[in-house]
């Protein structure tokens, strides 16, 4: 991808009247985002550098608790798991961001990229309350993180490596690979013979639906959508089979928050 038009670039919904489109090399994104007039961006955070720059409107970003109108010409630097919030002002806002690492959840899979198709991603309704999250982190041992990637550079490999040196057992379901931070990778969650606490999806929104049903067919602990992932049909079947459902969320972030920079144990529950 070295010359595109943007507006010519799949896109991506992230939240009701917000469109991005991305370009991105091996360690940069780069994302061009419309929102809608009245569109809002809840308040979360990501592992990721962030710079914002309006290109055209006018943006109120709320970062750390603290409120500032952006427009056309401005720009505002958003540190790793620093928590911010954006809503377009006065109509319709154009923006620039620019990302270090890449966002995996930004990039459209082949099928979109080559159809020209725009992909939706759901906004969490709800999750459980931060206890129940330190609950799971805390009881959890395995965790199989489905779409792990063994480019270091990406948020799963990033994220699996944490929870590794975390004390968690790390199962690699992709079947591209056979070995993946020294842990065998399989194909599916079926073909794991072990007991899964937790499946953490690193996928497209369109395959969260059939990894829901394998975890809860292999009766896992949990399903754990993460950042920029949402399918509430999904979660509330994981839910009504008696499974946990996080959505739109980072076992890396949430962890550091809830039990290692909590004065919790450092370590799941048995180890």
């Amino acid at each position: 991808m070295a010359h595109v038009r943007i507006d010519e670039l799949p896109g991506k919904t992230i939240a009701p009247g917000i469109m991005l489109r991305s370009v991105h090399l091996e360690r940069l994104m780069v994302t061009f985002v419309t929102l809608g007039e009245g569109a809002v961006l809840p308040l979360h955070a990501h592992p990721h550098e962030q710079i914002t720059v309006v290109i055209a409107g006018a943006l109120k970003f709320t970062l750390e608790g603290e409120d500032h109108t952006l427009r056309a010409g401005d720009a505002i630097t958003i540190p790793p798991g620093a928590k911010h919030a954006a809503a377009a002002l006065d109509g319709p806002c154009t923006v620039y961001d620019s990302w270090s690492p890449v966002r995996d959840d930004y990039i459209l899979s082949d099928r979109h990229t080559q159809q020209g198709l725009t992909e939706s991603c759901e906004v969490a309704d709800s999750n459980p309350p931060d206890p129940e999250l330190a609950a799971i982190l805390k009881t959890a041992k395995t965790v199989a993180v489905v779409g792990l990637s063994d480019n270091p550079e990406r948020d799963s490999f990033k994220v699996a490596r944490y929870l590794k040196e975390h004390g968690y057992r790390v199962i690699p379901i992709n079947p591209a690979r056979k070995e993946i931070l020294g842990e065998r990778s399989y194909p599916d969650l079926a073909s794991v013979p072990e007991k899964i606490d937790v499946v953490d999806i690193f996928r497209q929104v369109d395959a969260i639906p059939g990894i829901v049903d394998e975890a809860i067919k292999i009766n896992a602990g949990a399903v754990w959508m993460q950042l920029g992932l949402a399918h509430r049909e999904s979660a509330e079947k994981a839910k009504a089979a008696g499974l946990k459902a996080v959505q739109g969320r980072c076992m890396k972030i949430e962890y550091g928050k809830l039990i290692e920079h909590a004065g919790g144990d450092c370590a799941p529950s048995g180890r």
